[in-house]
């Protein structure tokens, strides 16, 4: 560095000297480090992640802070550059739950650098930027949920009745197993959950709290769809999963989401399946 004067320099030093003895001193170098090899380096050591956590960090690193901040040092984010990151991901059309949670793992990152020594103060203080504020979703009639449902393939009808009525999200259902479901007292033990990983690996982990570890009782008149799915499409082992494409592999979301669509499209039209069902359902 230079200055103006020798007296600037001097104060600079006694300064510098100061933050030495009391060992706040920060070395200017280590902030050389890009913002992407840092955060990827944050993400492989976190201690415990889950995979559904693993996923959704990598993404929201890859696809949204990378693109604009992962070449830059650590030691040049400052606020007015993450201010105007956060409102380029809004206007450009990225969702404001999205947007939070991406300024909210950014935020973490730089808190552990800030511990780490390797910058002095953490630049993201936009208040309210990570907070997440979800917008009203609609929610279907009990009429609407059986046009969807007779919409679907026969394969997928009782999986669209189970999430209903038994709130079950995609990652248990998909994870369900023969062994969790008593047919004969109507009740569903959730104890396991499915991630797909960005490699295209299907893991199975517990659920991510222990209120995500339930039972669930149903009524007689989903268990009539439960026994019937289970009579035509269920494996006799304890293992068999509950829920599988057309070869029995494992369930997978882009495999469904065809389905799904085209489930939404005929309950529109007022129209059940145009493929035949199984004798069991007949």
């Amino acid at each position: 560095m230079t200055f103006a004067t020798k007296t600037d320099a001097g104060r600079w030093l006694t300064l510098k000297e100061a933050e030495i003895a009391r060992n706040q001193w920060i070395d200017p170098a280590l902030a050389e480090v890009p913002l992407g090899d840092y955060a990827r380096s944050w993400i492989r050591e976190r201690p415990g992640l889950r995979p559904k956590t693993l996923v959704l960090y990598s993404g929201l690193l890859r696809n949204h802070i990378q693109p604009t901040l992962g070449g830059k040092p650590l030691g040049e984010l400052t606020a007015p550059l993450l201010r105007n990151w956060r409102q380029d991901l809004l206007d450009g059309g990225l969702g404001p739950v999205t947007t939070a949670k991406a300024y909210r793992l950014l935020r973490s990152i730089l808190s552990t650098a800030v511990e780490d020594r390797i910058i002095d103060s953490n630049p993201c203080y936009i208040k309210g930027a990570a907070t997440e504020r979800s917008p009203e979703r609609p929610v279907l009639t009990v009429s609407e949920v059986y046009k969807v449902a007779n919409g679907m393939h026969p394969r997928y009808r009782a999986l669209v009745l189970l999430a209903t009525f038994g709130s079950l999200r995609w990652g248990e259902l998909a994870g369900l197993q023969r062994k969790h479901v008593d047919l004969v007292n109507g009740v569903v033990r959730v104890r396991q959950s499915v991630v797909e990983l960005p490699t295209g690996e299907l893991r199975i982990s517990p659920p991510k709290s222990d209120a995500g570890r339930r039972t669930i009782y149903l009524d007689e008149f989903v268990m009539d769809d439960i026994r019937t799915h289970f009579d035509v499409y269920v494996e006799s082992k304890s293992d068999g999963f509950v829920f599988t494409g057309a070869k029995r592999a494992q369930l997978r979301r882009s495999t469904f989401q065809r389905h799904w669509r085209r489930g939404l499209e005929a309950a529109r039209a007022g129209q059940p399946s145009a493929l035949p069902r199984p004798a069991a359902y007949r």
